[in-house]
């Protein structure tokens, strides 16, 4: 009975010391995640970008540099893994130097002023100033900086003045971050080497004379966030060959909004019934200020969307110029004499078809 009972001790024992070692050779396989460190456009130094670290370590970040930037932070923490994570380079510029900035030491926020007069080349306009926050450029404050050929601005910067760039020959081209929401008037005036220049859609306003006279711009797409295009906005931009107007279309059905302007939204609608009822809303422009675009002899063709409630005289002054409009006759709201030019009445877009699927078709 001893004996049976002995053996039972010792197969039990050894049932328990297999049972741990099949446990710690489960975990320890499961213990271990993968990071990845992605370096989003910078170079690697030295390190290692794919690293197998155990739970609960840290990785080691690689040394990285990217041109006209600095490492300003890592977008997940790479301390104490506990799952396999990719882990991004958060870029800042390195900004320009000659800035004049606004100062106070109760405030965690400040503005561009200024800067110095042989300011030159592309100039990098980052969103940190010892620490504080750059939420803006005020008025005039590039102004008349022959030297600049191109402006960079990270996201961040909600307002510019007004003639913050007018009179900068030669500045070519222009990024404005996408969390825009206000741009002075006269901005870029009289820019006349400014060929290319894209708008955010968080702009909701083009104000009055904002790109004037920039006679090097050949194209423009006015985003449909932007609800007005104020007087004299675009007047003088002899070169402007394109005006795109965009629109986004939304749909209702039993009160359920659908998106059609994302792929999802698209999706979403071909399951719709066909005797459903449904209401379609667009969003875009609804107001062209007077001159807006008067002066611009390359422009040919304009298609206006169906939004605009509002255009003020002379808006199209351009005897060559062809303005289509899905409008069946003159709204209300349009002046007498808005458009010196051919007017299409009742202008549908043709759609374009879709290519067939060739995959069972004879070559």
């Amino acid at each position: 009975m001893k004996q049976k009972i002995k053996l039972g001790i010792i197969l039990g024992v050894e049932f328990v010391a297999i049972a741990v070692i099949l446990i710690l050779i489960f975990f320890a396989g499961k213990k271990s995640y993968t990071v990845t460190f992605d370096l989003n456009g910078g170079t690697l130094i030295s390190g290692d970008l794919e690293q197998v670290v155990p739970q609960g370590k840290n990785a080691t970040p690689p040394t990285v540099a990217k041109d006209g930037c600095y490492l300003h932070s890592w977008s997940a923490s790479y301390k104490q893994i506990t799952r396999d994570v990719v882990i991004k380079a958060v870029w800042e510029w390195e900004t320009s130097v000659g800035f004049d900035y606004t100062s106070s030491e109760d405030s965690n926020y400040c503005e561009i002023v200024g800067c110095f007069r042989d300011l030159s080349g592309d100039v990098y306009v980052g969103v940190y100033h010892d620490n504080k926050k750059v939420l803006g450029i005020r008025d005039e404050a590039f102004r008349d900086r022959d030297g600049i050929t191109g402006i960079h601005m990270l996201d961040g910067i909600l307002s510019i003045g007004e003639s913050v760039f007018r009179d900068c020959d030669s500045l070519i081209s222009v990024e404005l971050p996408g969390t825009l929401t206000k741009l002075g008037k006269y901005a870029f005036m009289d820019c006349t080497s400014l060929e290319r220049v894209v708008l955010p859609e968080t702009l909701t306003v083009i104000p009055e004379g904002a790109f004037k006279g920039c006679t090097s711009l050949k194209e423009i797409v006015i985003p449909a966030g932007v609800k007005v295009i104020e007087s004299g906005a675009f007047e003088g931009c002899t070169s402007l060959e394109s005006v795109t107007f965009e629109t986004r279309e939304y749909i209702y059905v039993d009160g359920e909004m659908i998106d059609l302007s994302t792929p999802a939204g698209k999706k979403d609608a071909e399951s719709i019934p066909e005797d459903a009822d449904y209401e379609s809303v667009y969003e875009g422009l609804l107001e062209i200020g007077s001159y807006a675009f008067k002066d611009c002899p390359a422009l040919v063709e304009v298609i206006l969307p169906v939004t605009v409630e509002k255009i003020g005289e002379y808006a199209f002054d351009n005897d060559s110029l062809t303005v289509k409009t899905p409008a069946l006759e003159k709204p209300e709201g349009w002046a007498e004499n808005w458009c010196r030019a051919l007017i299409v009445w009742g202008y549908v877009e043709p759609e374009i078809p879709e290519e067939p699927d060739k995959g069972g078709w004879l070559s």
